[in-house]
């Protein structure tokens, strides 16, 4: 059935078709913001450096301005 007929007024028809996508939006803004804030951005430099320790590389790394501090890091190279 439909809710016109059913006495309800339209604002209240629409508000109860509007009313979920707004919420779908809302949460998902949420979940968006709290992404953002566990994930550290960062500069990575890359320079030539030539060393035998701690392993036999040519090329070293700095992280510049992190966002927040970094507590864990592991690098991995190829």
């Amino acid at each position: 059935m439909d809710l016109l007929t059913q006495g309800f007024s339209i604002l209240m028809v629409i508000a109860a078709r509007i009313a979920p996508i707004v919420l779908i939006i809302l949460v998902f803004t949420f979940l968006l913001q709290r992404a953002s804030k566990r994930r550290i951005e960062f500069i990575k430099e890359r320079f030539y450096e030539p060393t035998k320790k701690p392993v036999d590389s040519d090329w070293g790394i700095r992280i510049l301005y992190p966002s927040r501090p970094i507590e864990k890091c592991i690098i991995l190279y190829t």
